[in-house]
């Protein structure tokens, strides 16, 4: 149980360290004006202690959410110093250590232009989802550790930069080293702009030379009507949870990404007025931070809309997740689909959740709407497509395309031969 409240934090006068759960603690410092946020780990004989930032600036809350990110980066074999590095702040020095306060971090070196880069992107850029920006923010500690903090951002040429995409590699897993490799170069760029660096090194480097070829295929799909009829009448059999299955079969009629659908909002919907539609968040479209991309309309069939009642009879019990799933106030978890439409008898080798917008593609190409109307609705941004993405963007097309996919669907369904 969590033992630490705001309370104690503000009125404590007189304890060095106030103890909360997990491993977290507060450190005070050595002038009491202030708390640092500390995790102690322990690995075999090896015992850490890891800064997570200040109090007040960082919560408890959030302080909490840190520790148990680190603890879970460490139990799935990451490095937790390089997971903790984000989050220092400043840093209270470890009692063990030097107790001299450390010097900020040079204006060309890496970390320093990580610190600025950060500094700018928080007023200039969209905020991205949260589980984006942790992740961002994980990759960025690995890159600045796989460099060295202190290292010079112009002295770093294109061997050095691809050893340390080398090494993220190895310890993350190749997903990790791309992103990496995607943020590196945009920190460079932004280095470049600021006159830190003369030239880019990331230009210079062959991705597949570093990252090796990339083993992940697209994800399987249905694409043949008939055996797509046979997978509508499957899911409409499914015994499992109900909302596991309205969700599987919104998901053959709008084909958005399973994420959007998992984490959607009833304050999203209009299923009351005369052409009905669900409006999802810029903030959780992918690419979000285009600044092109505005929040996509999703117009909903008549079959849509009666499946989207069914959930509202299921919703949680505040009544604002679509997908509500067996923790309270949590939406059903990305694993949910795959693991029912395995259930059903469908593997991962014949149909993918994200395969629905792959089978919608290929057949209504086969129905004969054009790319640009399907790619729109599908919250693409193709090259090529005249002006700026805007939510209502090809809306007068898309309507009666939806409405035809959810008739063709029923007849899908209705063709046993």
């Amino acid at each position: 149980m969590a033992k630490l409240t705001d309370s104690k934090l503000k009125t404590d006068r007189e304890k060095r360290k106030l103890f909360d759960a997990n491993g977290l603690y507060a450190l005070r410092s050595k002038n009491g004006d202030n708390w640092w946020w500390r995790i102690r780990l322990i690995a075999g004989k090896r015992e850490q202690h890891l800064s997570l930032g200040t109090w007040p600036d960082t919560s408890l809350d959030e302080a909490r959410i840190r520790a148990a990110t680190v603890k879970k980066a460490a139990k799935d074999g990451e490095d937790p110093a390089l997971v903790a590095a984000p989050f220092r702040g400043a840093a209270a020095p470890h009692p063990s250590t030097t107790k001299k306060k450390a010097p900020e971090p040079a204006g060309d070196s890496v970390e320093g232009v990580v610190k600025r880069w950060n500094e700018w992107r928080a007023v200039n850029e969209n905020e991205r989802a949260s589980a984006t920006a942790k992740r961002n923010d994980r990759c960025l500690g690995y890159l600045v550790n796989a460099l060295g903090p202190s290292t010079s951002m112009a002295s770093v040429d294109v061997h050095a930069l691809s050893t340390a995409i080398t090494k993220i590699k190895t310890a993350h897993k190749r997903e990790m080293a791309k992103r990496a490799l995607q943020l590196a170069n945009q920190l460079w760029q932004f280095a470049m702009h600021e006159r830190i660096v003369p030239h880019n090194p990331r230009s210079g480097i062959n991705t597949k030379f570093v990252l090796g070829e990339d083993q992940k295929g697209e994800f399987s799909a249905i694409t043949e009507p008939k055996p797509f009829g046979v997978l509508l009448r499957t899911i409409d059999a499914y015994t499992g949870h109900p909302v596991t299955r309205i969700a599987l079969q919104l998901l053959a009629l709008l084909f958005v990404r399973p994420g959007e659908l998992r984490n959607a909002r009833w304050s999203e919907f209009d299923l009351d007025g005369v052409e009905p539609t669900w409006t999802i968040p810029v903030a959780r479209m992918k690419m979000r931070s285009d600044k092109d991309r505005a929040d996509h309309v999703v117009p909903l069939s008549k079959q849509a809309v009666a499946l989207l009642r069914d959930l509202h009879v299921l919703r949680d019990a505040d009544g604002e997740l679509v997908c509500p799933g067996l923790r309270k106030g949590k939406p059903i978890s990305d694993a949910v689909f795959t693991t029912a439409l395995r259930q059903m008898g469908i593997d991962a080798s014949t149909h993918h959740a994200h395969g629905f917008r792959k089978s919608a593609t290929s057949m209504l190409h086969g129905l004969g709407f054009n790319a640009e109307t399907v790619e729109t609705q599908l919250g693409h941004k193709r090259p090529g497509m005249r002006g700026i993405y805007f939510k209502a963007h090809l809306l007068a097309e898309r309507r009666p395309m939806m409405q035809r996919w959810a008739d063709y669907l029923n007849e899908l369904r209705q063709n046993h031969s």
